[in-house]
C-alpha cells in the first residue's frame, strides 16, 4: 500500500512538471486551519473533516462569537470536546495591529486569550489578523501563546521556529489543484510540515478574499486522505516538530 501511495505521488509530480522522481521518504504533517469564525467552519466544513476523521485549528475573534453567520460557543465546543480541534486566537476584534498603541494591543490580545482560558479552551496557537505586527507585537503575543502563525508561506522544516509559522492560505478563484500542488511541492522539497488556511465556504458570507467552494475543500481532502499524509493541529505539530 505505501508503495502504491508513493507511485501516486511520483506521478503526480510527473503530472505538475517536477523533475524528481524519486522514492519519497519525506512524509510532511498537514495543519489544517480555520479564521475569523465564519459559521460554514461548522456546518460546511465540519462534516466533511469528520469524514476522514481530522481535526482542525480554528483561530477565533472572541468578541464576534454568536454574531451573524458566525460560530457560536456552542459550535466552538463540539469541535474541541466531540473532534478534538484546536482553538487559537486572533485579538479580539480582528484589529490591524500595527495600528494600535501598546495598551490597544495588549486588551485585543489579552483579552481574547482570557476569553478562551476563562471556558477552559485550548489557547496555545495565535494567528497574526491580515498576518501583521511589528516586533514589539510578537514579543507581547509571546507572553501568552507558544505557537504563532503569520500569513507568509513559508516552508517548515525540523525544528520549526514556533512562534514564526506561516502558511498556505486558500484564495477565492483558487482551485483545489493549487493547493495539492503545494502539497506536493512540500513533498518533494521534503518539508515536515504544511500549514494550509481556509476562512469561508459559503459565499453568502460575503468573505470575498477567501472564499473556498466545499467541493474543492472536499477535493482537498480526498487528496490528502489518499496520499495518506497524517492531519494535526497546529499546536501538536508544533510539540512534535517545535525548537
Amino acid at each position: 500500500m505505501k508503495l502504491i501511495k508513493l507511485s501516486i505521488i511520483a506521478t503526480l509530480l510527473l503530472m505538475l512538471g517536477c523533475d524528481s522522481t524519486d522514492t519519497f521518504t519525506s512524509r510532511p504533517y498537514i495543519c489544517l486551519t480555520f479564521d475569523d469564525q465564519h459559521q460554514s467552519i461548522f456546518t460546511e466544513a465540519y462534516p466533511l473533516m469528520e469524514q476522514f476523521g481530522f481535526a482542525g485549528t480554528a483561530f477565533i475573534n472572541t468578541a464576534f462569537i454568536g454574531a451573524n453567520n458566525k460560530l457560536t460557543w456552542d459550535q466552538i465546543d463540539i469541535l474541541v470536546n466531540n473532534s478534538n480541534w484546536e482553538i487559537g486566537g486572533h485579538t479580539l476584534h480582528h484589529v490591524n495591529l500595527p495600528e494600535l498603541n501598546y495598551e490597544e494591543a495588549y486588551e485585543e490580545i489579552y483579552l481574547d486569550w482570557l476569553a478562551l482560558v476563562e471556558r477552559d479552551l485550548p489557547h496555545h496557537s495565535f494567528a497574526l489578523p491580515s498576518g501583521h505586527a511589528n516586533l514589539e507585537q510578537f514579543s507581547l503575543i509571546s507572553e501568552f501563546y507558544e505557537n504563532i502563525r503569520t500569513s507568509l508561506n513559508l516552508r517548515h522544516y525540523a525544528p520549526i521556529n514556533r512562534q514564526y509559522l506561516g502558511y498556505a492560505a486558500f484564495q477565492t478563484g483558487y482551485s483545489a489543484d493549487i493547493i495539492k500542488s503545494r502539497i506536493i511541492e512540500a513533498i518533494e522539497n521534503h518539508e515536515d510540515l504544511v500549514i494550509i488556511g481556509f476562512h469561508s465556504f459559503d459565499a453568502a458570507e460575503n468573505d470575498q478574499i477567501t472564499f473556498c467552494e466545499p467541493e474543492y475543500f472536499q477535493e482537498i481532502l480526498e487528496f490528502i486522505a489518499e496520499i495518506d499524509l497524517e492531519v494535526i493541529t497546529l499546536h501538536q505539530a508544533c510539540e512534535l516538530l517545535g525548537n
